[in-house]
């Protein structure tokens, strides 16, 4: 599936009689933060008709822009405020049968509905990118604390670490002891194994492969005991830690994950900021949840902005 079928699927079910131009201004008004601009205003109502139908394409940094400026479930409490339950229940059925992925576990409609939305968003803005880019665009190797590009054949050596800052690993457990700066092993069922995360990221990582795992030890890691509390809170001294997967081992029922400590940071900063893509449900956060998930999203290059300090990931 498309991002232009999604649309147009999504504006059958709403009310087909209005122009392509005006369901497309309104569903970005209510997928991104109340109150900012939207990012196709002052484009014409031909050019943007023109990428609904598939023969213009959508502007890349439009759509990046869109990313940036979303608001978590939004698009979920528009389309639960605007279609009826026939509406939504019709809809399910087609976006089922067209994508095999649509649907999540225990998850609502609606909140599966936003995911895929914003799925296609960046499915479309990676495909716009492929011939300019190599597999691993944000990789960068670090030594002395000056990154450089690389290419997936570069090995580690010394005290280089690879990092591929395109994807980040988070893992909440409910028993992880994180009082000590030391590698531990922590164990996760396989019914928590890439929960939260969208079809087109679970699809490339879940094999768990030898050649997988070796790619996801490049990604920048967080470590978290579940909030205390929900709706995104929890208690104001808890710290969650940041660091590096050391090694995966796949077993019968689940995976033991060897993750090395190398700082801490505010579990409430870190729920609080929706760069981070943490998903809710209702009044729960991915964060009340034992799982491991992989965010499409620069950890560091967030972190450092809340006011980490990033050195001592090195």
């Amino acid at each position: 599936m498309v991002l232009q079928e999604l649309i147009s699927i999504m504006k059958k079910y709403y009310d087909n009689s209005i122009p392509d131009y005006n369901f497309f201004m309104e569903l970005i008004d209510n997928c991104i933060v109340e109150n900012k601009n939207n990012p196709f205003d002052g484009l014409s109502k031909d050019y943007i008709e023109r990428c609904i139908r598939g023969t213009r394409d959508f502007s890349k940094p439009k759509l990046m822009a869109v990313l940036g400026l979303r608001s978590n479930n939004r698009l979920c409490n528009f389309i639960k405020n605007k279609y009826s339950k026939y509406q939504r229940g019709n809809m399910e059925e087609e976006l089922s049968q067209k994508n095999s992925n649509f649907t999540q576990t225990d998850a609502e409609f609606e909140f599966a509905c936003e995911e895929l939305f914003f799925e296609l968003i960046q499915k479309y803005i990676d495909q716009k990118s492929t011939k300019h880019n190599n597999k691993i665009t944000n990789s960068s190797i670090v030594k002395n604390k000056h990154p450089k590009q690389i290419s997936e054949s570069n090995t580690q050596i010394n005290k280089e670490r690879i990092i591929n800052n395109s994807y980040y690993n988070l893992f909440v457990s409910h028993r992880a002891n994180l009082d000590t700066k030391n590698k531990i092993s922590f164990t996760l069922d396989k019914k928590r194994i890439l929960n939260y995360t969208n079809s087109i990221i679970k699809e490339e990582f879940s094999t768990l492969s030898d050649d997988v795992i070796e790619k996801i030890k490049h990604f920048p890691s967080v470590l978290a005991n579940e909030n205390t509390s929900y709706h995104g809170q929890t208690d104001e001294n808890q710290k969650l830690a940041v660091g590096w997967v050391k090694d995966i081992k796949v077993g019968k029922d689940g995976i033991t994950v060897t993750f090395e400590i190398k700082s801490y940071f505010s579990q409430q900063k870190f729920s609080d900021s929706p760069k981070l893509e943490l998903k809710y449900t209702g009044g729960l956060s991915e964060l009340n949840q034992e799982h491991w998930s992989i965010k499409n999203t620069d950890l560091i290059s967030v972190l450092s902005e809340l006011g980490f300090k990033t050195d001592s990931l090195y």
